[in-house]
């Protein structure tokens, strides 16, 4: 997974709207192999991402930190069929939300979309198909 990606998609709005999404990320392996950190770049929004694996409870954990104050904690159980599922909660000004991201790494192809459990629902807040 490790290395740059030029990301294309749509930020979902209120209303069925969405806004274009142009973004970059760097993911690298990082504190001597054990944590894979992600810097996602896009107008406007900075995010830090830092993952590691617990031998323990056999599951990854997830923290997000953004440039806005927001952050999240989130866990997967890891690949299966294809695709990495992440759910946790996200915290900012406005209040908590669960979420879930996905994750489908295909050679140099990375597709990645959000969730939000609004309203009762889970409604999609991203989507992004990403090249390296």
């Amino acid at each position: 997974m490790a290395g740059t990606y030029t990301c294309k998609g749509n930020r979902m709005l209120d209303a069925g709207a969405s806004t274009p999404l142009q973004a970059t990320i760097v993911v690298k392996l990082d504190l001597d192999n054990a944590w894979l950190t992600a810097s996602w770049t896009e107008k406007g929004v900075k995010l830090v991402d830092h993952r590691t694996f617990d031998d323990v409870s056999k599951q990854w954990t997830r923290f997000q930190l953004a440039s806005d104050g927001s952050h999240a904690v989130l866990t997967s159980i890891g690949e299966k069929a294809g695709e990495t599922v992440w759910e946790g909660t996200s915290a900012s000004s406005t209040g908590s939300v669960q979420q879930r991201h996905h994750e489908q790494l295909n050679g140099k192809e990375l597709k990645l979309w959000g969730e939000a459990l609004l309203g009762g629902t889970w409604q999609k807040t991203y989507e992004a198909a990403c090249k390296r």
